[in-house]
């Protein structure tokens, strides 16, 4: 059997490395699938005891496990596209050239809206696992009660 050997030495000799060479630029740790064999949550720990305080993952349940796991302050960056720019853009042209508005409407319940939808969902769920400082807009409970 196989085992996966981490050396914390190597790798607080690699990240003050990677930190001269960064000149005080934002370093993230990136993080996907289990970690490279380590586990996502051990390897985000021990980025974090070396001075990581910024993560970048590619799935939302990566994001959920950092927060189950007390990651409740760092910056989680998402990696994944969550809807396909291109596609959209070709899809709102195509329909301003349709001849009438029953098509073009059709075009925009069945091609834009499902579009659409994907980008609010991943931004929903981006929202519940980003630290409140960290969220740039509004969320729902300040757009439904906050008064100003």
């Amino acid at each position: 059997m196989r085992k996966l050997v981490i050396e914390r030495a190597a790798v607080k000799h690699n990240l003050s490395i990677i930190k001269e060479r960064a000149a005080g630029a934002v370093i993230y740790g990136v993080l996907t699938g289990d970690g490279g064999g380590a586990g996502i949550v051990p390897m985000a720990k021990l980025l974090r005891a070396e001075g990581i305080g910024r993560f970048a993952v590619y799935e939302v349940k990566e994001a959920e496990k950092l927060r189950q796991a007390g990651f409740e302050d760092e910056e989680i960056l998402m990696l994944r596209s969550t809807t396909d720019r291109e596609e959209l853009e070709q899809l709102v042209e195509e329909l301003a050239e349709a001849n009438d508005i029953r098509t073009e409407s059709e075009g925009i319940r069945d091609r834009v809206l499902p579009q659409m939808d994907r980008l609010r969902r991943a931004c929903d769920e981006a929202e519940t696992i980003t630290a409140k400082n960290y969220w740039p807009f509004p969320t729902y409970g300040d757009l439904l009660f906050g008064v100003r």
